[in-house]
């Protein structure tokens, strides 16, 4: 589940996160944490094309058997799965980014790597995750 953060209006809170609603920005940047001090697979940059629709975007892909936990550090914060054999679009703020990624059930090192996203950019990072 993707979240964005809505436009606050001068003098409003936003909402309480709810049980259920998914980890905190915090939570998100201490599992960031955790594996980055472990062995990693490298994630390359990827290169920004010119969004048709002015939008920001990184677009992940999963090409894999497995589900893919995507976790996004930065302007825009999130926690993602992406389900075998699918592809997930995540609307984002421009900015600099950690990524990492996890594989849901198996036993392989996660994937971690910076993005600088500029502003009306896509971006796409394709995961594969071999079968052995």
């Amino acid at each position: 589940m993707a979240v964005a953060l809505p436009s606050l209006l001068a003098g409003q809170q936003p909402p309480e996160p709810k049980a259920g609603d998914g980890p905190s920005p915090a939570q998100i940047k201490q599992q960031i944490e955790k594996i980055k001090a472990g062995l990693t697979v490298t994630i390359m940059p990827a290169d920004g094309m010119e969004g048709t629709e002015g939008e920001t975007v990184i677009r992940v892909d999963n090409p894999s058997p497995f589900s893919l936990i995507v976790l996004l550090l930065g302007p825009t914060t999130q926690r993602v799965e992406v389900k075998p054999d699918r592809m997930q679009v995540l609307n984002v703020a421009p900015g600099d980014y950690e990524i990492a990624v996890t594989v849901a059930g198996r036993d392989v090192p996660p994937f971690y790597g910076r993005q600088t996203v500029l502003a009306n950019m896509r971006y796409r990072h394709r995961f594969v995750v071999p079968v052995f």
